[in-house]
Parts: C-alpha cells; sequence; structure tokens
C-alpha cells in the first residue's frame, strides 16, 4: 500500500513538473512586463515561492483524475461484459471499445482538466506575491539553466535600447 502511494505520489509529482512551462507561459500572457525573458524569469521565481501550495492542489487534482479514470473503467466493464457471451473476439473487442472511451476522456478531458487547474491554481497563488531578490539569489545559484535565463533578460535589454531610435536633438 505504501509503495503504491509513493508511486502515485511521484506520478503527481512528474505531472505537476510537466506544468511548470505551462504555467510560465500562462504567466507571460498575464504579465505586463515587456521583456519576455524577465517576465520568465519573475514566473519562475513565483513558482518557486508558490511550490507547496501548487503542488499540494496538484496531488489532489491527480489523485481525483486517477480516482474518476478508475470509476469510468468500472462503469464501463458493463458494456464489455456484455459481449462476453458471444464470443471471446467479440468480447476482446468489447474491452478495446471501452479501453478506447476511457483513454479518450482521460486524454481528452481529464488531462486538459488537471492541467488548466494546475496553471490557474499558479496564477491565483502568485498574484498575491511578487519576485524578490533572494529568491532569484537562491534559484541562481542553485541552477545553470535560470542563469541562462538571466543573461537572456540582458541581451534583450541591450537589444532594446541599441534599437531604439534616437532621440531628436
Amino acid at each position: 500500500m505504501l509503495e503504491q502511494f509513493v508511486e502515485l505520489l511521484g506520478r503527481a509529482l512528474a505531472l505537476a513538473a510537466t506544468y511548470i512551462d505551462e504555467a510560465i507561459v500562462a504567466h507571460l500572457f498575464v504579465t505586463e512586463e515587456d521583456n519576455r525573458w524577465q517576465a520568465a524569469g519573475d514566473g519562475l521565481v513565483l513558482y518557486a515561492k508558490t511550490w507547496k501550495s501548487v503542488l499540494g492542489s496538484t496531488l489532489l487534482i491527480v489523485v481525483g483524475m486517477y480516482a474518476v479514470t478508475a470509476a469510468l473503467l468500472l462503469a464501463l466493464t458493463p458494456l464489455a461484459g456484455a459481449f462476453g457471451g458471444l464470443s471471446t473476439t467479440v468480447e476482446f473487442a468489447g474491452w478495446l471499445v471501452v479501453g478506447a472511451i476511457v483513454l479518450t476522456i482521460y486524454t481528452g478531458l481529464l488531462k486538459p482538466w488537471v492541467k488548466t487547474a494546475v496553471i490557474t491554481t499558479f496564477l491565483l497563488e502568485s498574484r498575491n506575491h511578487s519576485p524578490d531578490a533572494k529568491t532569484r539569489a537562491r534559484i541562481e545559484a542553485r541552477s545553470e539553466k535560470f542563469r541562462e535565463l538571466l543573461g537572456r533578460v540582458d541581451a534583450e535589454d541591450e537589444t532594446k535600447a541599441r534599437d531604439r531610435p534616437a532621440a531628436p536633438a
């Protein structure tokens, strides 16, 4: 039982990690920052500041998604069983249909809903926070990719300054 719980927790963590990119992109859409790299860096800092609540919500949502999927599979089991009396081939086809229905609902409805819920949770949790230098420095000290992103912030600022038309004399 504990092993299954740890596996479920690992899956939920992996799922939450896959949505970090989407959450940062969502942050880009709602922020008024002109420098997209600065906005992405700010989004990562905000994600780092709110990860506990976002992760907690994600765990609950993922467990719910798995429960709904299992309930759907159980609810559709009689459909496959109804074909069981005809022949083994027809029963197998019935199970394929049930599997296809469950997979379609899972990938077409449940996973996008989870993604939306996780992103919305991040946006709601992060709206009461602002990026701070302490969190930014902590991430920068631990992540080469984050330092690379911050380098792009400076590069874009330099490009904008260089491309800005000169003021009339």
